[in-house]
């Protein structure tokens, strides 16, 4: 390609054949003509340690002026001699760029409900825990499950624990653990794209609510009350409901997801599967609540019914009576949760029992008490004195009969010749 002089507008201006025109003063430095007369200025030069040219775009005339074109010729010219490639380098930033696009819009796609629904099934969470955290989320969050999480900030976990612990502090902090947690999870899986946790801010901060350990029970002065209540309730399934928590100590939903065939009415004993910590929990029942199974039990096709509480509801065993706990504090004024019951039930029994026994009726496990965790279980017959004892003391405290059945089924079956279930 021949010299035509220094690369001026009017020299630009001129050019009307298309071809490579190639600056007479700056080695290296061109501009070319396109059949349709687009011209674009160029460098081609020889890369430093490199045998082939490498030719690199400038830009379009107009776009460009000849002085600025020279301007950007000679940077190109010292950063080929230096043995940097312009083009590879713009390569790399386009690539760059490209990946740093695809990344943003992976991060729109990571919301908080897809994530969360990820979360639950890879923990392989309990049916019911997976309950609690959507009740939980849809509760507290449900303007936030559209929402990517690299989205979700310190101060909209702040603000948020904030006006949550307003009402509920309890279930301020559960909520944020679980969110916590969520991105735990996400940063181990995704770390390309979360880097950071919002909710670690509460920990610097000492943000955390502080709860005082809850204590309230039924007091033996108040267990006549509440049992006049509950036994004077219309609905008969919440008032076996109410009574089976007070007398066995198990978590409400243990008790309401009792099932028929966990209940073993020869050795007078019910089982829970899949308890909270994980090891199943036999109990003996006490004859007061022997004889209100059985009564219950009357009447209904326990092979095609499955569980002791049916319900409408989605897991097939009423989860919420609310409304009947209600009832039942509105008439008795005894204020009282689910929880409570069992609360009074340890109670009870902690005065009645050696700790071993509490700990083996509650199904409590201290983690770091080896001998329990390991080596000593009282087997179920072991039970049978002890969890009787604490009917007795509760139902004499109630004003409640022992021997004469009080419930209203048909059917009635004789407590007579009940057998001392074995291990």
């Amino acid at each position: 390609m021949a010299d035509f002089g220094k690369i001026t507008k009017s020299f630009v201006d001129k050019l009307v054949e298309p071809g490579r025109y190639r600056d007479s003063e700056l080695r290296g430095f061109g501009i070319r003509v396109s059949p349709k007369m687009k011209k674009v200025y160029f460098v081609e030069n020889v890369l430093k340690g490199e045998r082939k040219a490498v030719t690199v775009t400038i830009g379009k005339h107009g776009t460009f002026s000849p002085d600025e074109a020279r301007e950007e010729a000679r940077q190109i010219l010292a950063q080929l001699a230096k043995g940097i490639n312009p083009n590879q380098d713009r390569r790399d930033k386009a690539a760059k760029s490209e990946a740093a696009r695809q990344l943003q819009a992976s991060k729109k796609k990571i919301v908080l409900s897809g994530i969360f629904e990820e979360y639950l099934e890879q923990r392989h969470l309990k049916e019911r825990t997976a309950y609690s955290y959507r009740c939980d989320f849809e509760k507290c969050l449900s303007d936030w499950l559209g929402t990517p999480l690299t989205d979700i900030t310190t101060d909209m976990v702040k603000k948020r624990h904030n006006e949550l612990s307003l009402k509920h502090p309890g279930q301020a902090n559960t909520v944020m653990r679980i969110l916590r947690a969520l991105f735990n999870y996400s940063i181990a899986i995704y770390p390309e794209l979360i880097k950071s946790n919002p909710v670690q801010m509460l920990n610097n901060l000492r943000a955390w609510n502080r709860l005082t350990p809850r204590s309230r029970i039924i007091k033996d002065d108040q267990l006549k009350a509440w049992f006049d209540s509950v036994n004077s309730l219309p609905d008969l399934a919440a008032r076996d409901y109410l009574l089976l928590l007070l007398l066995t100590g198990l978590r409400k939903n243990e008790a309401a997801s009792l099932k028929w065939s966990d209940v073993d009415f020869v050795n007078a004993t019910l089982t829970i599967f899949e308890t909270k910590n994980g090891r199943d929990h036999t109990l003996p029942l006490g004859d007061y609540l022997l004889r209100l199974l059985k009564e219950r039990a009357a009447g209904k096709e326990i092979k095609t019914e499955i569980f002791v509480f049916p319900g409408a509801g989605k897991n097939g065993y009423r989860s919420d009576m609310r409304k009947q706990i209600d009832e039942v504090k509105k008439a008795c004024g005894v204020k009282f949760t689910p929880h409570d019951l069992r609360r009074t039930f340890t109670t009870v029994a902690g005065r009645l029992q050696p700790e071993y026994i509490v700990k083996s009726l509650t199904n409590h496990m201290d983690k770091t008490d080896v001998t329990q965790t390991h080596y000593f279980m009282p087997e179920v017959k072991n039970l049978v004195e002890p969890m009787q004892s604490i009917e007795d003391h509760i139902l004499e405290k109630a004003g409640q009969s022992k021997s004469e059945s009080c419930f209203t089924a048909p059917n009635v079956v004789s407590m007579s010749g009940r057998r001392k279930t074995g291990s």
